[in-house]
């Protein structure tokens, strides 16, 4: 019983993927039918005989497009010409092999003229030829212009995205002359400010400094938008660690770092947003539990890591979007070759960055 199901359920697939097909061979074949039994004037095809001689005559016609889709529209015209005429004259040699020795010698049809049978079996079988070439290239003119479509449409999207990055990129570069303005302002008026306190408060002054510098080096890379070099991320934060100690020396932190070469870099803020994070967020007061800032150079790698006792009264805050950006601008410029983990277990807080080189 489940094999009957199946093949019903698969037939049943078929006839609904190709009820087109069946449509119109059936009406085709109730048309010749009956002009058959109108006109006969011999003997009537037996059951046996009919359904041999449609089923030949179908086979021929979806074994000459096949045979077309697979290797009749390659290289040029002439090309595709002379392969579908080779491709036909040996469908019709095999299609009167197979009629003579299957009409003739088994279905017991009655005995005529060879020549007469061959030319009549000739002409069915290059008639069926012509609709199976019609229909191959009636797909193929199908196919080319849905692939043409396709292409243009395409072509459409590139240049509308285009268009569309062009756009973008003239709203960034007046961005970027309009930013400019800022930075020049802040920068010329915490200079002024250096030397206006520089003899009467030099903590203050040196403060501003660093601040400045921070500043600059925050601008810089931001309006670039490239790397920087390892030794100048590292810079930074060791004044991003001095500033803030100024303004509370009760701060335990502990910043080690290789010596590393010029040309080694990292995406900007890589580490000064590691450390930003722990001071925001990490209790740094404990001395027996100092903040670690860790640079290292291991197997081809730069490895950053922070661990830091976590400030109960902050903990309920998160620990912000600075992280989420950070892991967002690593995936984005690295990939996989980066990557970046967090770890709490509620007392500390850990955070992981590892580059390839």
């Amino acid at each position: 019983m489940n094999v009957v199901n199946t093949v019903f359920s698969v037939v049943k697939k078929y006839l609904k993927r190709f009820s087109t097909h069946v449509f119109y061979w059936s009406a085709y074949i109730a048309y010749e039918l009956m002009i058959l039994a109108l006109g006969a004037k011999t003997e009537v095809p037996s059951i046996n005989q009919l359904i041999f001689y449609y089923l030949e005559n179908l086979i021929t016609f979806y074994l000459y497009y096949k045979l077309l889709k697979r290797w009749g529209f390659r290289g040029n015209a002439i090309g595709r010409h002379l392969t579908s005429i080779r491709i036909g004259v040996q469908i019709l040699c095999l299609y009167l092999i197979i009629s003579y020795g299957v009409w003739v010698k088994l279905l017991s049809h009655p005995q005529e003229d060879i020549v007469q049978f061959l030319l009549k079996n000739a002409y069915r079988c290059i008639l069926f030829l012509i609709y199976g070439f019609t229909y191959a290239n009636h797909k193929q003119v199908l196919t080319e212009e849905r692939i043409s479509s396709t292409l243009k449409e395409r072509v459409l999207q590139q240049e509308v995205d285009q268009l569309r990055m062009e756009n973008e990129l003239l709203k960034e570069r007046n961005r970027n002359l309009v930013s400019q303005i800022t930075p020049h302002f802040v920068f010329n008026n915490f200079a002024a400010m250096h030397r206006d306190t520089y003899l009467v408060a030099p903590k203050v002054a040196q403060r501003i400094l660093s601040l400045s510098k921070l500043l600059q080096y925050s601008f810089g890379a931001l309006s670039r938008n490239i790397n920087v070099s390892l030794q100048m991320e590292i810079k930074q934060v060791e004044r991003f660690i001095g500033l803030n100690q100024l303004e509370e020396r009760n701060l335990n932190v502990k910043f080690s770092y290789p010596d590393v070469s010029a040309d080694l870099t990292v995406i900007p803020f890589s580490i000064l947003t590691l450390a930003e994070n722990m001071f925001k967020h990490g209790d740094l007061s404990n001395a027996s539990y100092p903040g670690i800032i860790k640079v290292e150079l291991k197997n081809y790698k730069i490895i950053i890591s922070t661990h830091n006792l976590i400030e109960v009264l902050k903990v309920s805050t998160g620990f912000g979007s600075g992280l989420d950006n950070l892991k967002q601008r690593l995936a984005y410029t690295y990939g996989d070759t980066a990557s970046m983990e967090t770890w709490t277990d509620g007392r500390f807080f850990e955070v992981r960055v590892v580059i390839d080189l």
